[in-house]
């Protein structure tokens, strides 16, 4: 298994795939962009009657631990105090009900998982809340199998990407905090791969584990933004998918 580092790029281009997209400007209270990586493995478990998705280290632990991305000329989110490469945590998931440290996610329902993905800075103030994993959309192109969305690129690498939907709320400790919604994916990337060879891998007990994965999420306002089949969902998606494989080329090269 490969351990990498987490990879925190300066680039306009990540703005660029936002506005060329379409992405509505940003209000009060909590709104905008951030993108977070993990510093160490992905993987995912395509298990006979559940799916596990385990950003580890540590394994089996319930969560994975990140990196905020928060050099975007967007500012990353407005209102909130999150420090470009801060610390943070992001819940490990399951499809299945049995007891386990896993979040119990299954898919395409409503769900409360609080604390989804923290940063240090915010935690005792805000929490990012996730509510639901949608199914994956394949209508574009792809394959698709359950959450998980995997395409391959034209030099061979396979990417798998799950859409997240959740709410932000921001000084949680209020009998009234303030509550915006949020979208976004997260995109692993497999080195070298045939979608097939992700697929029959994932199906073994111990999944398959990327070579690097991103993501990033959107806050916004409560009118307008559809959900991750959609649009808006592409340029969170190519936010994603462009930080991975800065991951992947930075890591190549060292």
């Amino acid at each position: 298994m490969n351990i990498f580092r987490a990879i925190t790029p300066k680039s306009s281009l990540l703005v660029g795939s936002l506005l060329a997209m379409g992405i509505p400007a940003f209000a009060i209270p909590v709104t905008g962009v951030i993108g977070f990586s993990g510093k160490s493995l992905f993987t995912f478990t395509l298990a006979p009657g559940a799916s596990y998705i385990d950003f580890r280290d540590p394994t089996d632990g319930g969560y994975g631990v990140i990196d905020a991305d928060n050099r975007l000329p967007l500012g990353g989110f407005f209102d909130l105090n999150v420090p470009d490469n801060a610390p943070g945590t992001i819940r490990d998931m399951t499809t299945s009900s049995a007891p386990s440290a896993y979040a119990y996610v299954p898919v395409n329902t409503t769900v409360s998982i609080d604390d989804f993905l923290t940063f240090g800075s915010i935690v005792g103030t805000t929490n990012i809340r996730l509510t639901k994993l949608p199914f994956a959309d394949c209508s574009s192109g792809g394959t698709c199998v359950g959450p998980f969305q995997l395409s391959r690129n034209v030099v061979g690498d396979v990417s798998v990407t799950i859409g997240i939907i959740g709410e932000i709320l921001n000084n949680r400790n209020s009998p009234t905090p303030d509550v915006t919604k949020f979208t976004g994916t997260i995109t692993a990337q497999f080195l070298q791969k045939q979608i097939s060879d992700v697929i029959n891998q994932a199906s073994n007990p111990g999944g398959i584990a990327a070579d690097s994965y991103s993501g990033a999420i959107l806050a916004y306002a409560e009118t307008g933004v559809p959900e991750p089949a959609t649009w808006s969902m592409l340029g969170i998606g190519a936010v994603a998918m462009f930080l991975g494989r800065l991951r992947v080329k930075r890591g190549s090269s060292n």
